[in-house]
């Protein structure tokens, strides 16, 4: 674009050339911007929906309670293969009711820490912390609704001496539960 209005001094510095910058507006104007935050909060959204966190994170947490009901049985079963076939003492013989896996002395057959699907609980908890170290890293809690005292995981035995391990609160699934 050719000088015609500036003063002399400046067209000869330029070559009778304005420079873009004094033409064309700087930065964007308010409607431009509000269709560009539309637009990417539109993307966000439908992102977010496809994924579904929700239930993504719902199945990992299920993914965690299979396998610490995996290491959990195999734990004992490893721990009943060196004691001739015997469990740890805190885990109940009755073959009627389940058992929580935790610290807790007792309270584990409480309205509160009752496994869907099942009526009669022991009132104390089945310690596994015996079997830390040699059979198992850590007595593993529920990912959600899990403590130490009170792991959400259960025992039962079986009339045949069989073992099952469940978790109490699955999410996605309707059991979660392993035998052997």
């Amino acid at each position: 674009m050719r000088c015609g209005t500036c003063r002399h001094d400046q067209c000869e510095a330029l070559n009778g050339v304005v420079p873009l910058a004094k033409v064309l507006p700087k930065g964007f104007s308010v409607p431009e911007l509000i269709v560009v935050i539309t637009i990417i909060t539109i993307l966000f959204v439908v992102v977010l929906i496809g994924l579904d966190p929700t239930s993504r994170i719902a199945a990992t947490h299920d993914g965690e309670r299979r396998r610490a009901t995996h290491d959990i049985l195999q734990a004992l079963a490893s721990y009943a293969a060196d004691t001739a076939g015997n469990v740890p003492t805190t885990v109940d013989a009755l073959t009627a009711s389940i058992q929580i896996v935790g610290t807790n002395v007792s309270g584990c057959g409480s309205a509160t820490t009752i496994c869907a699907g099942y009526s009669l609980i022991e009132s104390s908890c089945a310690s596994l912390t015996s079997l830390v170290d040699a059979y198992l890293e850590s007595v593993p809690t529920d990912p959600t609704t899990g403590s130490s005292g009170n792991t959400r995981y259960y025992i039962q035995k079986s009339y045949s001496n069989r073992l099952e391990v469940g978790a109490c609160d699955p999410e996605k699934v309707a059991s979660i539960a392993e035998r052997r």
